[in-house]
């Protein structure tokens, strides 16, 4: 090999490329104020020399440094029905060119493998076929000339799918690895509707786990209520990393003139921000409910983005650093249902 041992353990370059898609990585690693440790550093060295190495960056919508929600139905076919590589999955990986890396290997929850002396290898929700070919693409970056790799899913971890709105219990729910469940038993795991939410909209986004957008992004939409107004669950079924998301009620009563704002980047928790009827729904009271925002976060720049009724988007720029300082209703603004709140990580200047 051209490579030595010593060469193989720095944490270099490598290809997160497999069969049928590429899948792109993110990853909050600095801190502000400039303590990064070593280890952290090497890890955003590695993660960003990785996305550098597939090419050209997603694209960028609408001015806000968002990329494009992927087409829908790509991402209902990419791997539907087959077991896939999940976190706590544990992996058999037989390396011909090198038996020292032949071995099993338990994947962490950012889905990663740490590969001996290569380093971090990511594998999201792959097949072992897919598997293959990224592991192989990053020993001959490693400096092997041949690679021949073969992965074998010795222990299938569960697959997952997340229910958010209004449930009683919003959660990740473990489904069977490579199989669906029905849209209806999916809600009785999440405990059932919230009373308002009878007669609510639904929106699934398949694999919106996956996404940077998550449930913003396009999905498919049903109402529980059939063709004669009866309440009534659709036979939809649903598939690892899907995203189910509860809309309340649009009827008379306690559900009516809810809102739904969706919060994405560099959040807490990200996903649907639901205001009742009788609440102020306005940027600083979004702030309440999120608890503030990470010290990483780019405060001064959040971004609100809204539809209008021709389906043309307007960006605005929000400081909310300020808008949390002084308090001032009269300069908070307002949110309307279907809001996206887009917030950035801070650049660091060294």
């Amino acid at each position: 090999m051209a490579a030595t041992q010593r060469d193989y353990q720095a944490m270099g370059r490598g290809y997160i490329k497999a069969a049928g898609g590429v899948f792109t990585l993110l990853a909050v690693t600095a801190l502000l104020c400039g303590c990064v440790t070593s280890d952290e550093q090497k890890l955003a060295e590695l993660i960003a020399k990785q996305m550098k190495e597939l090419g050209t960056p997603a694209p960028v919508s609408n001015g806000y440094n968002m990329p494009e929600s992927p087409s829908p139905s790509l991402r209902a076919t990419r791997n539907r029905g087959k077991v896939t590589i999940q976190p706590e999955s544990i992996l058999h990986i037989t390396v011909e060119e090198d038996p020292t890396l032949s071995s099993s290997y338990e994947v962490n929850q950012s889905s990663a493998i740490q590969f001996k002396y290569i380093g971090l290898v990511f594998l999201p929700s792959m097949t072992v076929e897919q598997a293959a070919v990224v592991i192989e693409n990053t020993l001959r970056d490693r400096g092997f000339r041949t690679a021949t790799v073969t992965v074998k899913i010795t222990k299938a971890s569960y697959d997952t799918v997340r229910v958010t709105g209004a449930v009683m219990e919003p959660s990740n729910l473990k489904i069977g690895p490579g199989s669906s469940v029905q849209l209806g038993e999916v809600l009785r795991r999440a405990g059932g509707l919230r009373t308002q939410a009878k007669g609510a909209r639904i929106k699934i986004v398949r694999e919106g786990m996956l996404s940077p957008i998550g449930i913003a992004g396009d999905g498919e939409e049903f109402v529980l209520l059939n063709g004669n107004g009866k309440p009534e669950v659709p036979l939809v079924a649903v598939a690892n990393n899907d995203w189910i998301h509860v809309f309340g009620g649009s009827e008379e009563g306690q559900g009516a003139g809810e809102k739904s704002i969706y919060v994405l980047g560099e959040v807490g928790k990200p996903g649907v921000v639901t205001f009742a009827a009788n609440e102020a729904c306005t940027m600083l009271h979004l702030m309440f409910k999120l608890g503030g925002l990470p010290k990483w976060a780019d405060d001064r720049n959040v971004m609100l983005v809204r539809r209008d009724d021709g389906g043309k988007e307007e960006t605005t720029k929000v400081n909310v650093e300020t808008l949390l300082k002084s308090g001032n209703p009269e300069d908070d603004v307002k949110l309307e249902n279907g809001d996206r709140v887009i917030v950035r990580e801070r650049r660091l200047i060294f």
